[in-house]
C-alpha cells in the first residue's frame, strides 16, 4: 500500500510565500459573490413575477430561477471540492470567477424562462466552486492567528457586502428586471485582482501520493463529521431571522412591509459584528465557542417570543445575529484545523453542502414546528429555548471526567471539535 495519512500529509512541502493584505483582499471579495447571487435579485422578485405573468406558471418558475443557485450550491459543493483539489485552487477560482460573470449576466439577453433558470443553476454551480476553492486558500495562505483574523474579516465583510448588494439591487431595479443582473460582471474585476495577487500554494502535486484510503478515512473522521453536523443545525439556526422574520411579524400583525425591511436591516448588521468578534475569541475551543453563539442567539429568539412592542423585537432579533454571527468562522477554523491541505477542497465542499442544506431545511422545520405549536411566536421561544439548552450543553460537556481539554495537536489560537465528541 501507498503512503499512510500521516507520511503524506508530512509530504506536502511548506509554503514558500507567505501571503499579505493583497490576498486576503482577493479572497474576501472572491466570497461576496456567493451572496450576490441571491440578494442582488431578491427585491425585485415582484418585476420579475410581472414580467413573467403571462407565462403558465410563471410564479413558480421564478420562484425556482431564485433559489436554483443555493440549491446548486447544495448538491454540487463535494465535487467542486474534487475539482479544487484535483487542478489547483487558484485555476478553479480563476474560472468559476470568469463563468460566474457569464451565467450571472445571461439574463440580461436571456427571454425565455426555462433558459434563465438554467443559467441560474450555473451561477449556483460556479459559486461552489468559488466557496470552495477560497475556503482551501484561507487554510493554505494562513495560520494560526493570521488565519482566525482572516476568517473573522471574511464572515463581517460577507454579512455587509449581503447588504449593500441588497440596496443596490433594489435601486438597479428601477430600471427594469434585467438591470440587476449586470452587476454579476464585477466577477471579471474580481478575477483579474485574483490573477495579479494569488498563487497556487505549494506542492499540491504531493496529493496524488496520497493513498486511495486515506481520504475517506479523513473526511469520515469524528471530529470533521462532527464539524459538519454542527454546521447543518447551526445553519437552521441562521436562517431563521434572514428567512422567518417577515412571516413572525406578520403573524403578530404589528408592522408594515417598510417596518419589517428595516427591523431585518437593523438586525442583520449584528451578523458582521459577531462574525469580527472571532477574531478576539478564536483561542476557545469550539464548544466554548459554540457555547457563547448559541446562549447569545437563543436568548435573542427566546425575546423576540416575549417581547411586547416590534422595537424590543427589533432589539432581541439584534442580539439573536450577534450570536449566529459567530457561527461561520468558527467552524471554517475548526474544519480548516483538522483537515490537511490536501483533504481542505473536498472537506470545504462537504461543510458548505451540509451549511446550505440547513438553508434549504430551516423554513421547512419553522412550518413544521409552527404547525406542532400552533403558533410561530411558540416556535421562536422553543427554538431559543433549545439553542440556550445546546450552549448549557456545549459548555458542560468537555468539564465531564475522562474527556480532554484539547486536542494535542491544536494551537491556542485553533478552536478544536475534539472536546465535543
Amino acid at each position: 500500500m501507498g503512503e499512510t495519512e500521516a507520511e503524506a500529509t508530512m509530504s506536502l512541502q511548506p509554503q514558500t510565500r507567505e501571503a499579505g493584505p493583497l490576498q486576503g483582499i482577493a479572497l474576501l471579495l472572491s466570497g461576496t459573490l456567493p451572496a450576490m447571487g441571491v440578494v442582488l435579485v431578491s427585491p425585485n422578485l415582484s418585476l420579475l413575477n410581472a414580467a413573467f405573468a403571462d407565462v403558465p406558471g410563471g410564479a413558480y418558475l421564478v420562484s425556482i430561477a431564485m433559489t436554483a443557485p443555493a440549491l446548486c450550491i447544495a448538491l454540487f459543493s463535494p465535487f467542486a471540492g474534487l475539482i479544487v483539489d484535483r487542478f489547483g485552487r487558484r485555476r478553479a477560482l480563476l474560472g468559476a470567477l470568469l463563468l460566474y460573470g457569464l451565467f450571472g449576466m445571461a439574463p440580461l439577453i436571456l427571454d425565455d424562462l426555462p433558459a434563465i433558470i438554467a443559467s441560474r443553476a450555473g451561477v449556483g454551480l460556479v459559486e461552489s466552486v468559488i466557496m470552495t476553492a477560497a475556503f482551501a486558500l484561507f487554510g493554505d495562505y494562513f495560520e494560526g492567528e493570521r488565519r482566525n483574523r482572516w476568517l473573522a474579516y471574511n464572515g463581517a465583510f460577507s454579512a455587509f457586502a449581503a447588504t449593500l448588494l441588497y440596496l443596490a439591487g433594489g435601486a438597479l431595479g428601477q430600471y427594469g428586471w434585467r438591470a440587476p443582473f449586470a452587476a454579476y460582471g464585477f466577477s471579471f474585476f474580481i478575477a483579474v485582482f485574483v490573477a495579479l495577487t494569488a498563487w497556487e500554494p505549494a506542492a499540491r502535486s504531493a496529493m496524488e501520493n496520497i493513498s486511495a484510503e486515506a481520504m475517506p478515512k479523513i473526511l469520515r473522521s469524528r471530529q470533521f463529521v462532527a464539524v459538519c453536523a454542527l454546521g447543518f443545525l447551526s445553519s437552521i439556526l441562521f436562517f431563521i431571522i434572514p428567512l422567518q422574520m417577515s412571516v413572525f411579524l406578520s403573524a403578530r400583525g404589528e408592522a408594515s412591509t417598510v417596518m419589517i425591511g428595516a427591523i431585518i436591516a437593523v438586525a442583520s448588521i449584528g451578523n458582521p459584528i459577531g462574525s469580527y468578534l472571532f477574531r478576539f475569541l478564536s483561542s476557545r475551543t469550539l464548544p466554548q465557542l459554540l457555547a457563547r453563539s448559541y446562549i447569545v442567539g437563543g436568548a435573542g429568539l427566546v425575546g423576540m417570543a416575549i417581547s411586547p412592542s416590534v422595537l424590543a423585537v427589533g432589539l432581541c432579533a439584534f442580539v439573536n445575529q450577534l450570536g449566529c454571527g459567530l457561527l461561520t468562522p468558527a467552524l471554517q477554523a475548526a474544519a480548516m484545523r483538522d483537515l490537511p491541505p490536501h483533504a481542505r477542497g473536498r472537506g470545504g465542499g462537504l461543510l458548505i453542502t451540509f451549511m446550505f442544506l440547513g438553508q434549504f431545511v430551516c423554513p421547512l422545520a419553522i412550518m413544521t414546528l409552527t404547525n406542532i405549536t400552533s403558533g410561530i411566536d411558540l416556535t421562536f421561544l422553543a427554538l431559543g429555548l433549545f439553542s440556550v439548552a445546546s450552549a448549557i450543553l456545549a459548555a458542560v460537556l468537555p468539564r465531564l471526567p475522562g474527556r480532554p481539554a484539547q486536542s494535542e495537536n491544536q494551537t491556542p489560537s485553533e478552536p478544536s471539535v475534539v472536546p465535543f465528541i
